[in-house]
């Protein structure tokens, strides 16, 4: 009795290892370990790109348009090699940052992908709708990689950039966007009160929770 039962059990692990593995694996997409579960790779990439981890604790930005790759949670992921980049190059591209709760933000750091005359305005707001003008650089001069920008708009959740343009394309394409207070701390986007991150909607396709595997 015990022979058979083991022999079945074996019979059923070597048919689900066999299954599995026909199942390719594409390093350049993430899947969740569900019933048909595959391995999920992030990180870096041997290309030199960076994948994000599955299941990451994002959904604080939004943007008009995103390049397949280059979502706008990229620009407030920490991470200064990953980027948000518009789907086209026209100008007037929108990212909107939600922080979760009214922050009193002293600096804005916004780290562009290239070198240029980048022209966009800076605007707050503490319902996502009532706009304040935090700063219009939608004209002028300034050749760079990185602006700053200080806040006089009291304590916004809302921070929207809209792009305008640069002096190699419009296209719109940021690295990273840092906020700090007065002390130069980081203040990060959190989820709002009320809600937790397995809430957040941007986490999971199938909304349920999964786990994911590193195989750098």
């Amino acid at each position: 009795m015990f022979t058979n039962i083991t022999r079945t059990t074996l019979c059923i692990t070597a048919f689900s290892i066999a299954s599995l593995m026909a199942a390719p694996l594409n390093a350049t997409k993430t899947e969740s370990l569900d019933w048909n579960w595959k391995f999920a790779r992030f990180g870096k990439m041997p290309d030199g790109s960076t994948q994000p981890e599955p299941g990451k604790a994002m959904g604080f930005a939004t943007a008009t348009s995103e390049e397949s790759g280059n979502p706008a949670d990229n620009a407030v992921d920490g991470d200064k090699s990953t980027r948000w980049c518009a789907a086209s190059g026209k100008s007037g591209e929108k990212i909107t940052v939600d922080m979760g709760r009214p922050v009193d933000v002293k600096t804005v750091n916004i780290l562009w992908e290239k070198q240029s005359n980048h022209l966009f305005k800076l605007e707050g707001a503490g319902d996502g709708k009532r706009w304040a003008t935090i700063e219009d650089k939608t004209s002028g001069q300034n050749d760079s990689k990185e602006d700053t920008v200080e806040n006089k708009t009291g304590k916004p959740r809302y921070f929207r950039i809209t792009v305008t343009g640069n002096n190699q394309s419009n296209w719109a394409s940021i690295r990273e966007i840092t906020f700090k207070n007065d002390k130069g701390e980081i203040i990060r986007p959190q989820a709002a009160a009320g809600t937790s991150k397995s809430d957040n909607p941007s986490l999971h396709s199938t909304g349920r929770r999964h786990r994911f595997l590193d195989f750098q």
